[in-house]
């Protein structure tokens, strides 16, 4: 049941973010919800789950936005395995903690993306994800 209501999660998540958070953004800087759900589900659900809460969600965003295959799974997957690891180390009562661990994983995120499109020849500005 819990496997049926991540997946649910996922998909109307990608829905919502592909059709109307487009027109939330401020400063021209659109949320990356899947990343904050898939730290939420590392949180309380640990590694396995967000591991795999994250390549779902990363395969989705790849296939329909995306013009490389494979990144965002890759990323979303190790995002929610490595927040998922400190799963059990951190308290779940406070609330600076998911703030902490967004703030993070999004730096990771969009460093280790810049990194595979400068590597696979994209040119990506550096200052276009910051």
């Amino acid at each position: 049941m819990i496997t049926l209501i991540t997946l649910l999660i996922i998909i109307i998540n990608f829905i919502l973010q592909s059709t109307i958070l487009h027109y939330f953004n401020i400063f021209d800087v659109v949320p990356n919800t899947s990343l904050v759900i898939i730290i939420v589900i590392a949180l309380l659900r640990g590694k396995k789950t967000a591991s795999i809460a994250g390549l779902i969600a990363g395969l989705l965003q790849d296939i329909i936005f995306s013009p490389v295959i494979g990144i965002n799974g890759f990323i979303y997957f190790f995002v929610g395995y490595f927040v998922g690891m400190a799963e059990n180390k951190l308290s779940k009562d406070n609330i600076l903690i998911p703030f902490i661990m967004t703030l993070i994983s999004t730096i990771c995120y969009h460093l280790v993306y810049y990194l595979f499109m400068y590597f696979l020849s994209f040119n990506i500005p550096f200052f276009a994800f910051f």
